[in-house]
């Protein structure tokens, strides 16, 4: 039986997900900074007593999952399905695993020196993957970040990083879980909603494809959690794939793919795919109808690869929020003055340990508009003599005017870049404005001349004598 490519079996849940999760190409990306924070201010599981929240688990049961799961699968595959389910493999691919240094697996050390050779960046920046091949479940997600700990020499699943972490607290590890990126080189997040990679070359887009398409493959995980609207579309070009809408209690609906054999005379199914939305996206829209819907996707995921997690958690975590007055998106009018404060008010020893990759993206973009600084270099090559990184940063965004351009003129022996040359200009347009408004205001008027107070010895004006 010939399948159906999996985009042309959506149904009406493509297009409702899709209006959820699409944004103008305006909005802004939540900064990750925020996303620590809220992190830090949920606290879901040990609420104070006054937003102590009771959470029913009963919807989230395996009848009442796998059932629908089953019944609204194609019939073709059915049967199929039901196979999948009921099959148990041997307990030592199952549930918890002993999480291996993946780090220093030799496909990862090929595809480190394949992409380096093609990027030309350094190594200590591309994450290794989390857990163990034979983990039961495996979870996918996009690019990591320098919002981190330590961005150098790490793997996927780091509970310094927000969106790792988020999932770590409920209830996924590499001990679980194996954990893999589309793109596996740290990317500073646009300040607008995009994707970094779009900017890289076809060669490289394709050497870290090509390594996770490996880690795929290699996985025994009869299940993955592919999460973000980027990482969804890409998988559904794939061929051999049933796609089909499973809809849960209160019309939640998530999105499923079998992964069938290649061999036309079996519908033997391989995997289960479950599509969810990236974390990130719940900072961005912490709400209880997005969360009761995550909470249904993540635990169909954890229930067929029975692996124990902390079921209910983002349902719990919607009304924590709720109760500390954040219900919808967080925003950023003031991120750059947000991150400007917290750049000054960093502890950082020694003081120029600090890298450009590690700065807030609202700083970053900045400096790119502004300075036109894209890399560490290039900020090194503006710094003063006896400057850090810091306080270059903090005197050009917070002073940009006279005394910047000087600065910068006379180390550089040159003229100041676009961005702060427009500032520094408007600023003397300014103070000349004031200037001639003040002359011409005092043309004709008495001068006020200060005097000396018989009384008390101070000073006071007399404004008898004329100009």
């Amino acid at each position: 039986m010939a399948l159906k490519r999996p985009i042309e079996m959506l149904d009406d849940y493509e297009q409702q997900e899709t209006t959820i999760t699409r944004g103008s190409d305006d909005e802004e990306e939540i900064g990750e900074q925020d996303m620590l924070e809220l992190l830090n201010i949920e606290q879901v599981d040990t609420p104070s007593n006054t937003t102590q929240v009771q959470v029913g688990l009963l919807h989230l049961g395996p009848d009442q999952l796998i059932e629908p799961l089953v019944a609204q699968c194609p019939p073709a595959y059915r049967s199929a399905l039901m196979e999948f389910l009921e099959f148990r493999p041997d307990d030592a691919s199952m549930g918890t695993t002993m999480s291996t240094p993946l780090r220093n697996d030799a496909s990862f050390k090929q595809f480190m020196s394949d992409e380096c050779s093609i990027s030309g960046q350094q190594k200590s920046h591309i994450v290794a993957p989390s857990g163990s091949w034979s983990a039961a479940l495996m979870i996918k997600l996009h690019y990591p970040t320098f919002t981190c700990a330590n961005p150098e020499d790490n793997e996927v699943a780091d509970a310094s990083s927000p969106c790792p972490r988020m999932l770590m607290n409920a209830g996924f590890s590499p001990s679980n879980t194996l954990w893999v990126e589309a793109y596996w080189r740290r990317q500073i997040p646009p300040a607008k909603r995009g994707d970094p990679t779009h900017e890289w070359t076809e060669e490289l887009r394709a050497c870290h494809e090509a390594f996770t398409r490996h880690c795929e493959e290699r996985a025994d995980a009869r299940v993955e959690l592919v999460l973000g609207s980027g990482n969804r579309k890409t998988t559904l070009k794939n061929v051999g794939l049933v796609t089909y809408a499973v809809v849960f209690g209160e019309a939640r609906s998530v999105q499923v793919s079998l992964q069938v054999a290649s061999d036309p005379a079996s519908a033997r199914v391989e995997r289960l795919l479950v599509y969810g939305y990236h974390p990130e996206y719940l900072f961005r829209n912490p709400n209880l109808e997005v969360s009761k819907t995550y909470d249904y996707a993540v635990a169909l995921a954890a229930r067929v690869a029975r692996i124990d997690i902390n079921y209910g958690y983002f349902e719990r975590r919607a009304h924590r929020l709720a109760a500390l007055g954040i219900k919808g998106r967080v925003s950023g009018d003031n991120a750059l003055h947000d991150a400007i404060q917290l750049l000054m008010a960093e502890k950082i020893s020694p003081p120029g340990s600090l890298r450009f990759e590690s700065l807030s993206p609202a700083i970053i973009n900045w400096l790119r508009k502004n300075l036109d600084v894209v890399t560490q270099a290039h900020l090194e090559r503006l710094l003063p003599e006896g400057s850090t990184i810091v306080q270059f940063v903090h005197s050009a965004m917070v002073r940009a005017g006279g005394q910047a351009k000087a600065a910068l003129e006379k180390l550089q022996g040159r003229s100041m870049p676009s961005g702060l040359d427009k500032i520094a200009a408007a600023n003397r347009a300014k103070d000349s404005a004031v200037s001639r408004k003040q002359e011409k205001s005092a043309e004709g008027r008495p001068v006020a001349v200060r005097v000396k107070c018989g009384k008390c010895g101070g000073s006071e004006f007399d404004d008898t004598n004329s100009a």
